[in-house]
């Protein structure tokens, strides 16, 4: 998780750094905001290497137990509703085909 992290996050920064070279007027208004983005990106990613995964980690083995049971909660809620979804596929069909209608209708709005 490091990795696509630490290049996606020096990716952006490296988007900034045009704007960081900016003369005149545009470097005048844009140049600081760009330096206040890079700089809180590098914070944020060196936060997220040095400071998160200890964090993460006690709370992973702290609910391990815990997840369990929320994913039979969870299929003991969702079976039933499958049921009914499969057994009235045709309710369901002209359901979503009239939720997307009105979606459709309010586009122009």
């Amino acid at each position: 998780m490091r990795k696509p992290s630490l290049f996606g996050e020096l990716i952006i920064a490296l988007t900034f750094l045009p704007i960081m070279t900016l003369q005149g007027m545009e470097g005048k208004m844009f140049a600081p905001l760009a330096f206040t983005v890079v700089m809180a990106l590098l914070a944020s990613l060196v936060l997220s290497i040095v400071a998160n995964p200890i964090p993460v980690l006690l709370c992973a083995q702290a609910g391990a137990g815990t997840r369990q049971l929320s994913v039979r909660a969870a299929q003991r809620v969702y079976r039933p509703v499958l049921a009914m979804a499969l057994e009235n596929r045709k309710t369901v069909l002209l359901g979503t085909a009239g939720f997307l209608a009105l979606s459709l209708a309010a586009v122009p709005f």
